[in-house]
């Protein structure tokens, strides 16, 4: 597995360089991404723990270990990291997970549902280690592609590894179609991670269309036209209706900016339209993966599912829940002859786990950076400063893209997944306290800028300028 591992993380090292993350903090971050694959079939870390003996689990144990202990230093060097922490705005993470601690006895394996919520804990410490670091010094559109670059690990290794290890990398379902996503990470992760990946790149392509020449060359577009790529490689590979709905919904959003109508813009929507409908027959398919399009609507069974928690789970433990994540060997609850250990809806899953307290706080942790965002995308529009709002519009559509990942996903609340790692990733930046940005030439922060506590304690972000 030493091959595997080196190249796993020399892929995380390049993608954190492409990005123009200059610091420790940020490597970790990206390197951090490496333990949510499987490298090897090795036993443990496939099915089950399968105790520590497998190499698997000890190279993610290792890497998710160092990394952790880089990001939770350059925190504690942080001047005002206890006040971050700490700060109102972050009560839900807070509350979520005390409130899942104090029931934790209740899950089937206590001790490893202690370990992932302390997981999950160093996710959100993680990112207000993100949050300062990057406050001090980078604009909003810098910190986007940072994000979006480190999440961008995945597809381009599960490209890589469909040739290296293609038995790890891809499977065939039971309706004998091949999908991208298996053993080395499951189909809807990779197909969240391509489309963060494809919702930087539109961006990043879209800004460079409207720069001075000098910043439109090829070599500028040569890295989100890379990303582009992977990312519609592994959207449609992966056959993830969540991540394709999540894309586009996000799409929408990252080119709402762009009002108006010209000729070209008639003639290109025409055009698309049309190859839509030559291709409705792809596209069935593609949607259907071989079932029935009533299957659509039900979520290919994840609607009883639902149903059958809310109706026989929740009612037994309503406040308290039954425990975080019900983790044991064998799952946690029956259904339709099968053992489950996860709802398969991050907002279900709070409430059966963590009871009705869990659920108000996995909505507010959902729900307010989404709100946050969109408040500093409109307020980047009036400002009239293109770069700020295609910052700000960039970060709401990835918000909104985890709101939509978690209606049939692991989300921010259950097992350790990419899509949690990225969403507290972001979390205290886009939560950041002060003025977004300033209008005018004053002495207040300039756009971009984060300002954190009083005017005495401030830290800000300065942009860099487009021209």
């Amino acid at each position: 597995m030493t091959a595997p591992a080196l190249v796993a993380l020399g892929i995380a090292a390049l993608c954190s360089w492409l990005s123009g993350a200059r610091t420790a903090v940020y490597l970790a971050y990206a390197c951090a991404y490496v333990p949510f694959i499987t490298l090897d079939a090795a036993p443990g870390g496939l099915t089950g723990v399968g105790g520590f003996g497998g190499g698997n689990v000890r190279f993610k144990l290792a890497v998710r270990a160092a990394c952790s202990a880089v990001l939770l230093a350059c925190l504690a060097r942080q001047r005002h990291a206890v006040q971050a922490i700490l700060r109102v705005r972050h009560l839900p993470v807070l509350l979520l997970l005390a409130w899942s601690l104090a029931f934790v006895h209740r899950a089937q394996d206590p001790l490893v549902a202690a370990a992932r919520l302390a997981e999950l804990g160093v996710f959100f410490l993680s990112g207000i280690a993100l949050y300062l670091e990057s406050a001090r010094h980078r604009s909003v559109t810098e910190v986007a592609r940072w994000h979006a670059c480190a999440i961008g690990i995945l597809p381009v290794l599960a490209l890589l590894f469909v040739q290296w290890q293609p038995s790890l990398a891809s499977h065939v379902d039971a309706a004998g179609l091949g999908r991208l996503g298996h053993k080395f990470l499951n189909a809807n992760s990779l197909g969240f991670a391509a489309a963060i990946l494809g919702l930087w790149s539109v961006s990043e392509l879209r800004q460079l269309s409207v720069r001075t020449q000098a910043h439109s060359h090829l070599s500028a577009k040569a890295l989100p036209l890379g990303a582009l790529l992977v990312a519609t490689a592994v959207v449609y590979a992966s056959r993830s209706r969540t991540a394709l709905a999540a894309l586009l919904v996000g799409l929408a959003i990252v080119l709402w900016p762009a009002r108006g109508l010209s000729y070209g813009k008639v003639a290109l929507l025409t055009l698309i339209l049309a190859c839509i409908a030559s291709a409705q027959s792809a596209l069935t398919q593609w949607l259907l993966r071989g079932e029935q399009a009533a299957d659509l609507a039900t979520g290919t069974g994840r609607t009883a599912l639902w149903s059958a928690l809310l109706r026989e789970q929740v009612p037994e433990a309503p406040l308290g829940g039954a425990g975080y994540l019900m983790l044991s060997s064998s799952g946690g609850f029956e259904h339709a002859g099968r053992v489950w250990n996860n709802a398969h809806n991050t907002y279900v899953g709070a409430l059966v786990a963590g009871g009705i307290p869990a659920l108000l706080c996995v909505l507010a942790i959902v729900i307010a950076p989404l709100l946050a965002a969109g408040k500093r995308a409109r307020e980047a529009r009036r400002s009239g400063d293109p770069e700020l709002q295609a910052g700000w519009t960039l970060i709401h559509a990835f918000t909104v893209a985890v709101a939509v990942a978690s209606i049939t996903g692991f989300g921010v609340a259950g097992h350790p997944n990419p899509l949690m790692h990225f969403h507290y990733g972001l979390y205290g930046f886009v939560l950041a306290s002060g003025p977004i940005f300033a209008q005018g030439n004053t002495a207040q922060p300039s756009l971009g800028a984060v300002t954190y506590g009083s005017a005495g304690s401030s830290i800000q972000a300065t942009r860099r300028s487009a021209a």
